[in-house]
């Protein structure tokens, strides 16, 4: 089987397997009446008012990040009064991180795994509670996490530098990630941490300081474009207050996903 073909047939299965789980466990499926879950008929309407000229955390308000109502409101442009919009961009977003799932695991292994192998985690993660009610910040940040992970792994198993333009898209999508919900930090800061140490033990010190400029550089670029909206809009206050002070200091959740 060539490889392109091979491709072909893993990106079938993950789409399959992404679409099966989800349609079962996620409220946002057409297989529910409709969607009980208070926290996604918020992101919803953040999402829907952002993309119909209100101003995030001026005129509306929640405490989630930015990115996670843009992704609403992506869901909203394909289905004006429903979830079926959310429900395709769900599908899209965990079927790349059952890819990138698979690829992690190939490496660890070395060796290829057949695709049926990605059914495994999709029924795991669609089982856990973080999973109960589906269109979460936690699920939709799955695809980043899996994206980091995935490019970890591989620069360890290679014992090489990972490429300067890895490091600034995995730096973007760490930006993304924390706009999407910032208590991810700790994640991207061992994941920082790692490389470190690995460039540190070769003594690959030039090319740590390249790494840690592209890194940065790729995370301001992921926030340029809201600093631009905030700014824009005289709401950089707003935003400062609503997601970052007001979740730091006076948020208390109920440790549930949300």
């Amino acid at each position: 089987m060539t490889t392109r073909m091979a491709q072909l047939k893993r990106s079938i299965w993950c789409l399959g397997a992404a679409a099966l789980v989800l349609a079962l466990c996620s409220k946002t499926s057409p297989l529910y009446a409709f969607n009980d879950w208070m926290d996604a008929n918020i992101f919803f309407t953040m999402g829907k008012s952002m993309l119909s000229g209100k101003v995030l955390y001026r005129d509306v308000f929640d405490h989630k990040g930015p990115v996670l109502y843009l992704l609403y409101g992506l869901g909203w442009l394909l289905d004006h009064t429903g979830f079926i919009g959310i429900f395709v961009l769900e599908i899209c977003g965990f079927a790349v991180f059952l890819g990138l799932g698979l690829c992690t695991a190939e490496l660890l292994r070395g060796k290829p795994l057949h695709p049926v192998w990605c059914l495994v985690p999709a029924a795991a993660v669609a089982a856990c509670r973080a999973f109960s009610h589906g269109g979460s910040a936690e699920e939709l940040l799955l695809p980043f996490l899996a994206a980091a992970l995935y490019g970890l792994v591989k620069c360890l198993t290679a014992n090489k530098q990972m490429p300067l333009r890895t490091v600034a898209l995995q730096g973007f999508l760490c930006g993304c990630a924390l706009l999407l919900k910032y208590t991810v930090l700790g994640f991207y800061l061992a994941w920082v941490a790692v490389l470190a140490v690995l460039y540190l033990r070769r003594g690959w010190l030039r090319q740590l300081g390249q790494s840690c400029a592209a890194y940065l550089g790729g995370l301001a670029l992921a926030a340029l474009p809201w600093f631009a909206y905030f700014g824009a809009y005289h709401a950089l206050d707003a935003w400062w207050e609503c997601y970052f002070y007001d979740n730091l200091f006076l948020y208390k959740g109920d440790g549930r996903s949300a």
